[in-house]
């Protein structure tokens, strides 16, 4: 862990028999890699994760993450490094690993923000909701939406299902119930225009 800020860590501390201080910072950094790809897995083995919402969980676990990590270590081996110290380390260089090893999980195909952003246009597309709240929920999730997101469905398809769902037969519906429909439908993330296109059909 080379960028870690070892000038604020005891040197003596640091230094174990038969083991320089470079090599006593490598053997942290593939604990910590260790733990933190594990723990990525099995966020990515539930459903596929946005590269922004996996950081965002992984930093939300830091302090179990370090925790696990210092736990592994080989004390015996390392016998002149207290507990304390190697906390103290791993907490300096935890950021820079958790990037690197999300970067390594792009490279392998194992997170992907377009294979994301399609299962999750998908997901809520069937749970009935639109286009536009679709949109600003892949970009709070930190997915670039032109990019990643395939916005290709019959929206109007979709729009429709969920209007039928909601009222039955549009045609017998009188005005008032067309406007408490229309701001259903507006808050369920679908466009005005194709609203409009649906109820006038």
């Amino acid at each position: 862990m080379q960028e870690c800020d070892v000038e604020h860590i005891d040197q003596e501390q640091l230094h174990a028999p038969g083991f320089s201080q470079q090599e006593a910072a490598d053997y942290l950094e593939k604990k910590m890699r260790r733990s933190i790809r594990l723990s990525a897995l099995n966020l990515l083995a539930r459903r596929e994760h946005g590269r922004h919402e996996l950081l965002d969980k992984l930093q939300r676990r830091s302090s179990r993450l370090i925790d696990s990590t210092v736990v592994s270590i080989d004390f015996d081996q390392f016998a002149s490094i207290d507990r304390s110290t190697w906390s103290a380390w791993a907490e300096q260089g935890f950021n820079r690993v958790l990037h690197n090893v999300l970067d390594t999980l792009v490279d392998e195909g194992l997170q992907c923000d377009q294979r994301f952003a399609s299962a999750y246009v998908d997901r809520r597309a069937r749970a009935g909701f639109g286009p536009h709240r679709i949109k600003l929920e892949l970009r709070s999730k930190g997915v670039d939406i032109d990019s990643c997101a395939d916005f290709s469905k019959n929206w109007l398809e979709v729009l429709e299902n969920v209007a039928r769902k909601k009222c039955g037969n549009l045609s017998k519906l009188d005005l008032k119930e067309r406007a408490a429909l229309t701001r259903f439908l507006r808050y369920k993330g679908f466009y005005t225009e194709d609203i409009n296109q649906l109820l006038s059909a």
